[in-house]
């Protein structure tokens, strides 16, 4: 098998098991909460856990591509992550239960740290290659819940989803291990002051900020879309669950077709010309009408505009910071992970304060505040040229 072969099915089995984990815990918690007898304050613990994880692992992560190598990043991501999952199989007590969704949190952002350098190895086309592999995400996204479903519908028990998860984990550790990279970077040579010069580069910040609103909008629309749906239009819980599986259909097809486009525009132009058609679609999925299909269609369009946002300032990220470009790839996860874990509190406390109403619109202003960062990075880049 080749080594660029090895490397996409690396990718491939990387963003599809992040993706499966991101939905497969939550649709889970249910079934976890009745078995653990657990309150709503314990779950809570053990996905902020999680979030806490993600967090210091892409600051270690970082460190890790900066001072040992990607392959040995990628490793630890992919033992890491499984041991993680063992412990929530296998655990009896709460403490372990949070100390496994620990560690699958810190396992997994050492993939997301050391995936997209690597990916510069293999293609000069990073942004479509980043695009296509995060498809995968989407994917996992959206096949855990089915999975759930079969294995409720049979019988089986939440435990073989993960435990699943974990043998391919296993072949992903054997692909990373026998891949060569050829004339991989010796990041470890550069002096220590020198490796953090992006923290000086408006540039960095200005993705860093995006990123974070980015997502922010994401996970907020996934989030309370049915919420919303219920409280303000009375649609059934049932159908109004399905909101965030067209969002995250809209992802995945997204992720799709901007692989094969974005590079032809370029990145900036791309994430300039998805945020600017994204205005009005998050607009009006603020204010949906009375019929479900049309929340349908509208979340559904609302993926589609946020699916190659992510990915793509990812790309100009690789792109442009050379020196210490592990550390960079680290801060810029964790920025997205401060921006995933303030929304899910900013949009409660909005609505608790001023209704749902007002809580759900702040959606959009968050999606306002990635296209203003795309303006400025389409300005910055142009005056590089």
């Amino acid at each position: 098998m080749s080594n660029t072969r090895k490397f996409m099915l690396h990718g491939f089995f990387s963003y599809l098991l992040l993706g499966l984990f991101s939905t497969g815990f939550s649709v889970a918690i249910p079934i976890i909460r009745a078995e653990f007898q657990l309150n709503y304050e314990a779950i809570g613990i053990v996905l902020t856990m999680n979030s806490i994880g993600f967090l210091l692992g892409s600051l270690c992560g970082g460190i890790s591509v900066e001072k040992l190598s990607l392959k040995i990043t990628n490793t630890l991501g992919l033992v890491l992550a499984p041991v993680g999952l063992f412990l929530l199989i296998t655990a009896k007590t709460l403490p372990v239960f949070g100390f496994g969704n620990f560690l699958v949190g810190f396992g997994c952002s050492f993939l997301e740290t050391g995936i997209p350098p690597l990916a510069s190895f293999f293609s000069k086309k990073t942004a479509r290659l980043l695009n296509l592999l995060h498809s995968f995400f989407s994917l996992g996204a959206l096949a855990s819940p089915v999975v759930f479903s079969l294995l409720t519908h049979f019988d089986l028990n939440w435990r073989f989803l993960f435990g699943g998860m974990i043998v391919f984990f296993v072949l992903d550790l054997y692909l990373i291990l026998t891949l060569k990279i050829e004339g991989e970077f010796r990041p470890s040579k550069i002096e220590s002051k020198e490796g953090l010069r992006f923290f000086t580069s408006p540039f960095f910040w200005i993705i860093g900020i995006g990123v974070a609103f980015y997502v922010a909008s994401e996970l907020a629309i996934s989030s309370w879309a049915p919420t919303y749906a219920v409280d303000i239009f009375e649609y059934a819980p049932t159908a109004a669950a399905f909101l965030p599986t067209f969002f995250w259909i809209g992802l995945f097809i997204g992720r799709l077709v901007s692989a094969a486009f974005v590079e032809r525009f370029s990145p900036y132009r791309w994430l300039l010309l998805v945020t600017s058609l994204g205005l009005p679609i998050v607009l009006l999925n603020q204010i949906p009408a009375r019929p479900l299909f049309y929340f349908y269609g509208m979340t559904f369009l609302a993926g589609i505009v946020h699916s190659s946002i992510y990915p793509t300032f990812q790309a100009l990220l690789v792109q442009h910071i050379d020196a210490g470009k592990g550390y960079a790839l680290g801060v810029f996860a964790s920025m997205g992970a401060l921006g995933g874990f303030a929304s899910g509190y900013l949009v409660g406390a909005t609505s608790e304060r001023f209704g749902i109403r007002a809580g759900f619109f702040s959606i959009f202003i968050y999606f306002v505040c990635t296209f203003v960062c795309s303006v400025i990075l389409y300005r910055m880049t142009r005056k590089r040229e």
